[in-house]
Protein backbone atom coordinates (compact mmCIF):
# COMPACT_ATOMS: atom_id res chain seq x y z
CA UNK A 1 0.00 0.00 0.00
CA UNK A 2 2.74 2.60 0.68
CA UNK A 3 4.60 1.88 -2.60
CA UNK A 4 1.17 2.46 -4.17
CA UNK A 5 0.71 5.63 -2.20
CA UNK A 6 4.09 7.04 -3.19
CA UNK A 7 3.13 6.35 -6.98
CA UNK A 8 -0.03 8.10 -6.67
CA UNK A 9 1.80 11.02 -4.85
CA UNK A 10 4.93 11.22 -7.23
CA UNK A 11 2.38 11.07 -10.52
CA UNK A 12 0.25 14.01 -8.59
CA UNK A 13 3.75 16.03 -8.45
CA UNK A 14 4.41 16.29 -11.93
CA UNK A 15 0.93 16.83 -13.07
CA UNK A 16 0.44 19.94 -11.69
CA UNK A 17 2.41 22.59 -10.04
CA UNK A 18 3.55 21.82 -6.86
CA UNK A 19 3.15 24.87 -3.53
CA UNK A 20 4.28 24.95 -0.72
CA UNK A 21 2.20 26.68 2.80
CA UNK A 22 3.27 27.73 6.05
CA UNK A 23 2.15 25.82 9.12
CA UNK A 24 1.48 29.27 11.27
CA UNK A 25 0.31 28.64 14.94
CA UNK A 26 -3.93 27.46 15.59
CA UNK A 27 -5.72 29.94 17.27
CA UNK A 28 -5.71 30.98 21.14
CA UNK A 29 -8.57 28.10 21.23
CA UNK A 30 -5.98 25.26 20.39
CA UNK A 31 -2.83 26.45 22.45
CA UNK A 32 -2.63 24.08 25.47
CA UNK A 33 -3.71 26.31 28.95
CA UNK A 34 -4.61 24.74 32.30
CA UNK A 35 -2.32 22.06 31.88
CA UNK A 36 0.26 21.71 33.99
CA UNK A 37 3.48 19.19 33.33
CA UNK A 38 3.25 17.38 36.84
CA UNK A 39 6.83 15.45 36.60
CA UNK A 40 8.83 17.72 34.42
CA UNK A 41 12.37 17.57 37.11
CA UNK A 42 12.05 13.81 36.47
CA UNK A 43 12.48 14.74 32.52
CA UNK A 44 15.04 17.15 32.16
CA UNK A 45 18.43 16.71 30.45
CA UNK A 46 21.60 17.49 31.99
CA UNK A 47 21.87 21.30 32.66
CA UNK A 48 18.32 22.15 31.52
CA UNK A 49 15.67 23.91 33.81
CA UNK A 50 12.65 23.21 31.55
CA UNK A 51 10.96 21.14 29.63
CA UNK A 52 11.14 22.44 26.61
CA UNK A 53 11.37 21.93 22.45
CA UNK A 54 14.60 22.45 21.45
CA UNK A 55 14.50 23.92 18.00
CA UNK A 56 18.18 23.30 16.95
CA UNK A 57 17.69 19.80 17.69
CA UNK A 58 14.21 18.83 17.16
CA UNK A 59 12.86 15.56 18.59
CA UNK A 60 12.63 14.17 21.99
CA UNK A 61 15.17 12.67 23.85
CA UNK A 62 15.43 9.82 26.11
CA UNK A 63 13.12 10.58 29.48
CA UNK A 64 13.05 8.28 32.73
CA UNK A 65 9.60 8.39 32.32
CA UNK A 66 6.13 9.13 30.18
CA UNK A 67 5.54 13.17 30.69
CA UNK A 68 2.47 13.72 32.40
CA UNK A 69 -0.16 16.50 32.14
CA UNK A 70 -2.75 17.31 34.56
CA UNK A 71 -5.76 19.96 33.68
CA UNK A 72 -9.17 20.97 34.34
CA UNK A 73 -11.85 18.42 33.62
CA UNK A 74 -13.48 21.28 30.76
CA UNK A 75 -10.01 21.65 29.19
CA UNK A 76 -9.95 17.39 28.81
CA UNK A 77 -13.80 17.40 27.35
CA UNK A 78 -12.16 19.91 24.90
CA UNK A 79 -9.21 18.80 24.02
CA UNK A 80 -8.47 19.41 20.23
CA UNK A 81 -6.67 16.97 17.65
CA UNK A 82 -3.90 19.03 18.16
CA UNK A 83 -2.65 21.56 20.91
CA UNK A 84 0.38 23.62 21.01
CA UNK A 85 2.51 23.14 24.31
CA UNK A 86 6.03 23.97 25.21
CA UNK A 87 7.04 23.96 21.25
CA UNK A 88 5.91 20.97 20.88
CA UNK A 89 2.45 19.42 19.20
CA UNK A 90 -0.05 17.21 21.45
CA UNK A 91 -1.80 15.37 18.87
CA UNK A 92 -4.69 12.33 19.12
CA UNK A 93 -4.20 9.07 17.65
CA UNK A 94 -6.26 9.74 15.16
CA UNK A 95 -3.79 13.13 13.77
CA UNK A 96 -0.82 10.96 14.44
CA UNK A 97 -2.27 8.28 11.91
CA UNK A 98 -2.96 10.61 9.33
CA UNK A 99 0.75 12.56 9.78
CA UNK A 100 2.84 9.07 9.73
CA UNK A 101 0.87 7.78 6.89
CA UNK A 102 1.83 10.86 5.22
CA UNK A 103 5.35 11.88 5.56
CA UNK A 104 6.74 8.56 8.32
CA UNK A 105 10.23 10.23 8.45
CA UNK A 106 9.40 13.45 9.53
CA UNK A 107 8.02 13.54 12.89
CA UNK A 108 8.96 12.39 16.27
CA UNK A 109 6.54 11.09 18.72
CA UNK A 110 6.61 10.35 22.42
CA UNK A 111 3.65 9.23 24.62
CA UNK A 112 2.26 11.74 27.02
CA UNK A 113 -0.65 11.09 29.86
CA UNK A 114 -3.05 13.30 30.38
CA UNK A 115 -5.40 13.14 33.99
CA UNK A 116 -8.04 15.64 35.10
CA UNK A 117 -7.77 17.48 38.71
CA UNK A 118 -9.35 13.65 40.52
CA UNK A 119 -6.57 11.81 38.92
CA UNK A 120 -9.02 10.30 36.47
CA UNK A 121 -7.14 9.58 32.86
CA UNK A 122 -7.77 11.25 29.99
CA UNK A 123 -7.62 10.98 26.38
CA UNK A 124 -4.50 9.49 24.53
CA UNK A 125 -2.46 11.61 23.24
CA UNK A 126 1.22 12.18 21.72
CA UNK A 127 3.61 14.74 21.83
CA UNK A 128 5.03 15.44 18.95
CA UNK A 129 7.42 17.41 17.05
CA UNK A 130 8.64 17.94 13.23
CA UNK A 131 12.49 16.82 12.75
CA UNK A 132 13.14 17.21 9.52
CA UNK A 133 15.02 20.28 8.19
CA UNK A 134 15.72 21.34 4.74
CA UNK A 135 17.72 24.03 3.45
CA UNK A 136 15.15 24.71 0.41
CA UNK A 137 14.79 28.44 0.05
CA UNK A 138 16.00 30.33 -2.70
CA UNK A 139 16.38 33.37 -1.46
CA UNK A 140 17.14 35.19 -4.83
CA UNK A 141 13.35 34.99 -5.36
CA UNK A 142 12.09 35.35 -1.94
CA UNK A 143 11.62 38.15 0.01
CA UNK A 144 13.44 37.42 3.49
CA UNK A 145 15.90 39.36 5.27
CA UNK A 146 18.83 37.74 6.26
CA UNK A 147 20.48 38.15 9.72
CA UNK A 148 23.89 36.73 10.72
CA UNK A 149 24.12 35.38 14.54
CA UNK A 150 27.07 34.63 15.95
CA UNK A 151 28.58 33.68 12.66
CA UNK A 152 25.29 31.61 11.75
CA UNK A 153 22.96 32.65 8.50
CA UNK A 154 19.32 33.00 9.96
CA UNK A 155 16.15 34.34 8.34
CA UNK A 156 14.52 37.03 10.23
CA UNK A 157 11.32 35.76 12.13
CA UNK A 158 8.91 38.58 11.37
CA UNK A 159 10.31 39.95 8.43
CA UNK A 160 10.17 37.00 5.62
CA UNK A 161 7.12 37.86 3.73
CA UNK A 162 7.41 35.66 0.54
CA UNK A 163 9.07 32.76 0.34
CA UNK A 164 9.82 30.57 -2.48
CA UNK A 165 11.42 26.86 -2.46
CA UNK A 166 13.20 24.63 -4.64
CA UNK A 167 11.07 22.10 -5.03
CA UNK A 168 13.69 19.82 -6.06
CA UNK A 169 15.85 20.73 -2.87
CA UNK A 170 12.62 19.62 -1.09
CA UNK A 171 12.40 16.11 -3.05
CA UNK A 172 9.83 13.85 -1.84
CA UNK A 173 9.44 15.13 1.44
CA UNK A 174 6.31 16.62 2.34
CA UNK A 175 6.79 18.65 5.24
CA UNK A 176 10.03 20.22 6.99
CA UNK A 177 11.20 22.78 8.75
CA UNK A 178 13.28 25.82 7.32
CA UNK A 179 17.16 25.16 7.53
CA UNK A 180 17.98 28.97 9.23
CA UNK A 181 14.37 29.22 10.52
CA UNK A 182 13.57 26.76 12.57
CA UNK A 183 10.33 27.76 14.18
CA UNK A 184 9.24 27.96 10.66
CA UNK A 185 7.38 24.72 9.38
CA UNK A 186 6.57 24.41 5.83
CA UNK A 187 4.38 21.78 3.93
CA UNK A 188 3.52 21.34 0.70
CA UNK A 189 -0.20 20.35 -0.88
CA UNK A 190 -0.13 16.91 -0.60
CA UNK A 191 0.25 17.03 3.19
CA UNK A 192 -2.46 19.96 3.18
CA UNK A 193 -5.28 17.78 1.53
CA UNK A 194 -4.43 14.79 3.47
CA UNK A 195 -5.29 16.91 6.59
CA UNK A 196 -8.08 18.40 5.02
CA UNK A 197 -9.36 14.98 4.05
CA UNK A 198 -8.95 13.64 7.63
CA UNK A 199 -11.02 16.55 8.45
CA UNK A 200 -8.08 17.80 11.09
CA UNK A 201 -9.15 21.97 10.78
CA UNK A 202 -6.28 22.55 13.66
CA UNK A 203 -3.53 23.53 11.28
CA UNK A 204 -3.91 27.13 9.43
CA UNK A 205 -1.69 27.05 6.30
CA UNK A 206 -0.70 30.10 4.77
CA UNK A 207 0.06 30.23 0.95
CA UNK A 208 4.02 31.02 1.22
CA UNK A 209 4.50 31.16 -2.21
CA UNK A 210 1.82 33.74 -3.92
CA UNK A 211 2.13 35.76 -0.53
CA UNK A 212 2.58 39.30 -1.17
CA UNK A 213 5.17 41.65 0.40
CA UNK A 214 3.14 43.19 3.22
CA UNK A 215 2.86 47.01 3.58
CA UNK A 216 3.37 48.45 7.12
CA UNK A 217 0.00 48.81 7.70
CA UNK A 218 -1.20 45.29 6.61
CA UNK A 219 1.90 44.44 8.68
CA UNK A 220 0.36 45.98 11.68
CA UNK A 221 -2.82 44.46 11.39
CA UNK A 222 -1.05 41.07 10.99
CA UNK A 223 0.59 41.70 14.17
CA UNK A 224 -2.68 43.31 16.08
CA UNK A 225 -4.98 40.40 14.77
CA UNK A 226 -1.84 37.67 16.81
CA UNK A 227 -2.02 39.95 20.06
CA UNK A 228 -5.82 40.15 19.72
CA UNK A 229 -6.03 36.84 19.15
CA UNK A 230 -4.43 35.72 22.15
CA UNK A 231 -7.13 36.04 24.88
CA UNK A 232 -5.76 34.02 27.39
CA UNK A 233 -2.46 35.89 27.68
CA UNK A 234 -2.38 36.08 31.19
CA UNK A 235 -2.68 32.66 31.65
CA UNK A 236 -0.06 32.14 28.53
CA UNK A 237 2.53 34.01 30.58
CA UNK A 238 2.27 31.94 33.53
CA UNK A 239 2.95 28.90 31.93
CA UNK A 240 6.34 27.97 30.65
CA UNK A 241 5.16 27.76 26.90
CA UNK A 242 8.58 29.71 25.95
CA UNK A 243 8.58 29.83 22.35
CA UNK A 244 4.40 31.28 22.21
CA UNK A 245 5.76 33.58 24.57
CA UNK A 246 8.27 34.68 22.12
CA UNK A 247 5.88 35.06 19.43
CA UNK A 248 3.78 36.87 21.25
CA UNK A 249 6.66 39.51 22.66
CA UNK A 250 7.66 39.98 18.98
CA UNK A 251 3.91 40.35 17.80
CA UNK A 252 3.85 43.40 20.69
CA UNK A 253 7.17 45.64 20.02
CA UNK A 254 6.02 45.04 16.03
CA UNK A 255 2.50 46.27 17.31
CA UNK A 256 4.37 49.00 19.88
CA UNK A 257 6.01 50.20 16.60
CA UNK A 258 3.12 51.13 14.61
CA UNK A 259 0.98 53.08 17.45
CA UNK A 260 1.40 55.17 19.90
CA UNK A 261 1.34 54.88 23.82
CA UNK A 262 3.43 51.88 24.93
CA UNK A 263 1.00 50.06 26.45
CA UNK A 264 1.91 47.02 24.36
CA UNK A 265 5.99 47.52 24.56
CA UNK A 266 5.74 47.71 28.25
CA UNK A 267 3.55 44.29 28.30
CA UNK A 268 6.40 43.16 25.62
CA UNK A 269 8.95 44.21 28.53
CA UNK A 270 7.21 42.29 31.02
CA UNK A 271 7.18 38.99 28.70
CA UNK A 272 10.88 39.57 28.60
CA UNK A 273 11.35 39.72 32.18
CA UNK A 274 9.64 36.20 32.28
CA UNK A 275 11.92 35.12 29.36
CA UNK A 276 15.21 35.94 31.18
CA UNK A 277 14.37 33.39 33.98
CA UNK A 278 14.35 30.38 31.53
CA UNK A 279 17.59 28.79 30.16
CA UNK A 280 17.08 29.64 26.34
CA UNK A 281 19.29 28.37 23.42
CA UNK A 282 21.83 30.48 22.18
CA UNK A 283 19.81 31.51 18.84
CA UNK A 284 16.75 31.84 21.23
CA UNK A 285 18.48 34.31 23.73
CA UNK A 286 20.24 36.35 20.94
CA UNK A 287 16.84 36.79 18.81
CA UNK A 288 15.05 37.85 22.41
CA UNK A 289 18.01 40.55 22.80
CA UNK A 290 17.68 41.88 19.49
CA UNK A 291 14.20 42.37 20.00
CA UNK A 292 14.85 44.09 23.37
CA UNK A 293 17.28 46.11 20.95
CA UNK A 294 14.97 47.30 18.52
CA UNK A 295 12.10 48.01 22.05
CA UNK A 296 15.23 50.21 23.53
CA UNK A 297 15.32 52.04 19.99
CA UNK A 298 11.58 52.90 20.25
CA UNK A 299 11.20 53.59 23.67
CA UNK A 300 13.51 55.95 23.75
CA UNK A 301 11.59 58.47 21.01
CA UNK A 302 8.31 58.50 22.98
CA UNK A 303 7.19 60.40 26.03
CA UNK A 304 6.60 59.10 29.27
CA UNK A 305 8.81 56.16 28.39
CA UNK A 306 11.29 56.48 31.07
CA UNK A 307 10.64 53.77 33.42
CA UNK A 308 10.11 51.19 30.96
CA UNK A 309 13.14 52.00 28.74
CA UNK A 310 15.06 51.55 32.35
CA UNK A 311 13.92 48.29 32.83
CA UNK A 312 14.57 47.68 28.91
CA UNK A 313 18.02 48.13 29.60
CA UNK A 314 18.19 46.46 32.32
CA UNK A 315 17.25 43.32 30.95
CA UNK A 316 19.13 43.68 27.99
CA UNK A 317 22.44 44.27 30.04
CA UNK A 318 21.83 41.04 32.21
CA UNK A 319 20.75 39.31 28.94
CA UNK A 320 24.18 40.14 27.38
CA UNK A 321 26.33 39.11 30.61
CA UNK A 322 24.48 35.66 30.24
CA UNK A 323 25.07 35.15 26.97
CA UNK A 324 28.80 35.52 27.48
CA UNK A 325 28.35 33.27 30.54
CA UNK A 326 26.92 30.86 28.13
Amino acid sequence: MRANQTKETSSRLRSKERKFFGIGYSSSARVATGMDLVNENRLLRKGESHFIADLQNPGFWEMREVPKFRCTVPAIRGLHDKIDIRGFWMVSERMKAVLVDTDPDAFAFAPCEIVDSSGTPGPTRWLCDVVRVIDALDEFASDVEIEHRNGQKAYSLLKSNRRIYNSDLVGSAHIFRMEHLRSCIVCDDVFRDACKAASLKVLRFGDAVNSKAKTPQKWVVTCRRYVEASSTRQTLREKKDWVSKSMLAEALVELGKHENGITALAEAIAIYRDLQTARLSYPFHSAMLKTLRKTISILSERENSADALEEAKVLLREGEKRLQKD
